[in-house]
């Protein structure tokens, strides 16, 4: 349980104000910030400072049986991890005001990231008649550092009328990533018996990740409204990023450090994109509209230095967007919304590199993804009263490209069976669904909101001549809780379930969390006291089942624990 405190003041034209914002956390994080204005004739200096500590620990159970024509694999594991995280961060830089409404910021960032991270797997070996065996601890203990640096222009006119401007944005930035970890895993159990005297590790090894980036990204925006109601808005963005990944294991046999070639290679990532928007909207009574258009193109090159593979994409794309609002009276409308979207895979699904604390499940992700591209059509009627509002709607999604993480047995350097998971674009999907949103003042200063979604999706594709497919329902809901009680008093209560569904492999367990809070002010409005609970009953897992005729996995992961937070806040 630790309490500390944090000043943030502002000078404004010599004038001084600011506030004061204490955080008692339990369990697992803590944070400090300072922010400093000062202003004076046209130039606004400005710097700010956080620090934040944050332990969270994570645990996760695996069930894995395999079976082929002479042998069954079966096992169950276990695995415990506390990552503590330290990092820093300094902002600095200045608006200057300049005549005509313009403003030009310039800021630098540098940021410091230390993490440390503690991880126990054990493994326990069963026979078919389920005897114990052999039973394996793993354990790894890992250091990784990263340094962040980042500079920014911003450029804004404000043009004569509401509304009308010109904006800007140029930021250039680098960093580097360092991650080492040492492993060793230990026979203790052999045949249901203790080790019988072995005390050398059954294995010593150790991986070195090696991460340099950078990247450059420019943005303009263009707004002005047109006649009466209307409004016409454009841009353009470019971005370059550029990413190095060195990724190496190593075991210790023979007195020396070997590497061990299969996990061991130079990733180069290098990826352009340029495009340019147009957005019009207007409206004629009863009929409000807004049409869009983006243009983009993209290009991707790859490169596994160690192994020579290279690869590289390059496409255009078109992405409209339509709105249309027809208000039947002052509280009813109905909308309708089309799109086309694109969307790309996640940094780690790229790399061919991941974790090696758990030698049995592996995480590999893949050069090769391409994005995820889709179709929505949306429907709603939208109803307004005094105290709430409501808005059932219907809605059809089509997506192709669709990204899905694959399950498949392999045989590591040593010829043990290794489980191995990586995405890869897998299907095409239908999905249609219906939604409902709905707020509401049940009584003064109580609200209460959520919405209720029911969707039905099918998705087929195929893998390794294997067609994959799922049909499946899902249920997610919402709901948010807001009261002010006592003037002075204020809560708050969210909680989210997601039901289960069916994937192209097997099928994912339902999961429900809730967070919950309680606030007062006091003197005046000037002190705010709060304390925040997150996850309260501590039931934020995802859990998946794989069901396949020669293999089966059930697999439990907790990324998370139930958090108390305090807040103390003083406006002066």
């Amino acid at each position: 349980m630790v309490m500390f405190c944090c000043l943030i003041i502002y000078l404004v034209n010599y004038a001084l104000s600011g506030r004061c914002t204490s955080y008692l956390l339990i369990f697992f994080r803590k944070i400090a910030q300072f922010r400093f204005n000062y202003h004076v004739n046209s130039i606004n200096w400005f710097l700010s400072t956080n620090a934040r500590y944050r332990t969270r620990p994570r645990d996760g159970e695996i069930f894995q049986q395999s079976t082929s024509a002479d042998t069954s694999y079966i096992y169950r594991q276990n695995r415990e991890s506390i990552n503590e995280n330290r990092r820093g961060r300094v902002r600095f830089g200045a608006d200057v005001y300049l005549p005509a409404e313009q403003i030009l910021t310039a800021s630098a960032r540098f940021s410091v990231r230390n993490a440390d991270n503690t991880s126990d797997v054990s493994y326990t070996d069963y026979s078919i008649n389920d005897d114990v065996l052999r039973q394996i601890d793993r354990e790894d203990n890992s250091d990784g550092r990263n340094n962040d640096y980042d500079f920014r222009l911003e450029y804004e006119n404000r043009f004569e009328g509401d509304r009308h401007r010109l904006t800007a944005d140029v930021n250039f930035g680098f960093g580097r990533e360092k991650e080492q970890s040492h492993l060793i895993q230990i026979l203790n159990q052999f045949n249901g018996e203790a080790d019988g005297g072995i005390d050398e590790p059954l294995q010593d090894q150790r991986t070195d990740n090696q991460e340099r980036y950078s990247d450059f990204r420019f943005r303009s925006d263009y707004e002005r409204p047109i006649g009466n109601g209307s409004r016409f808005e454009a841009g353009i963005r470019s971005s370059m990023d550029r990413m190095r990944n060195d990724y190496t294991v190593e075991e210790y046999l023979e007195e020396s450090w070997v590497t061990i070639p299969s996990y061991h290679d130079n990733f180069n990532y290098r990826e352009m994109i340029h495009a340019a928007y147009g957005i019009f909207s207007g409206k004629l009574e009863p009929l409000s509209w807004q049409f869009g258009l983006r243009a983009e193109q993209t290009g991707i090159d790859t490169e596994l230095a160690q192994s020579g593979e290279t690869g590289r994409q390059s496409y255009f794309n078109l992405f409209p967007s339509m709105s249309l609002t027809w208000q039947i009276s002052e509280f009813r409308s109905i909308q309708t919304n089309y799109s086309r979207r694109l969307s790309r895979p996640r940094s780690r699904w790229i790399l061919p590199f991941s974790g090696y604390a758990d030698s049995r499940n592996i995480f590999r992700g893949n050069p090769d993804l391409e994005p995820e591209f889709s179709h929505s059509f949306e429907t709603g009627y939208l109803r307004h009263w005094e105290s709430g509002s409501a808005m059932p709607s219907v809605y059809y999604r089509y997506r192709t490209g669709v990204i899905e993480r694959i399950t498949s047995q392999e045989e590591n350097f040593s010829g043990d069976p290794v489980t191995v998971r990586y995405p890869i674009n897998l299907a095409t999907e239908e999905a249609w669904g219906v939604e409902l949103t709905a707020d509401q003042e049940v009584f003064n200063n109580f609200q209460l909101s959520g919405s209720l979604n029911y969707a039905r999706s099918e998705s087929a594709g195929m893998y390794q001549g294997e067609e994959l497919t799922s049909s499946t329902g899902s249920l997610q809901s919402r709901i948010r809780v807001r009261w002010r009680f006592l003037d002075s008093w204020n809560f708050y209560s969210f909680l989210r379930y997601r039901g289960p569904r069916t994937t192209t492999q097997g099928r994912t367990s339902a999961m429900s969390f809730m967070n919950t809070g309680l606030a007062k002010q006091m003197f005046d409005r000037s002190l705010t006291v709060s304390l925040d609970v997150r996850d309260l009953l501590n039931t934020r897992q995802r859990d998946r089942i794989i069901d396949e005729p020669d293999f089966y996995s059930e697999r439990r992961n907790t990324w998370s624990s139930r958090s108390i937070r305090m807040n103390i806040r003083y406006r002066f």
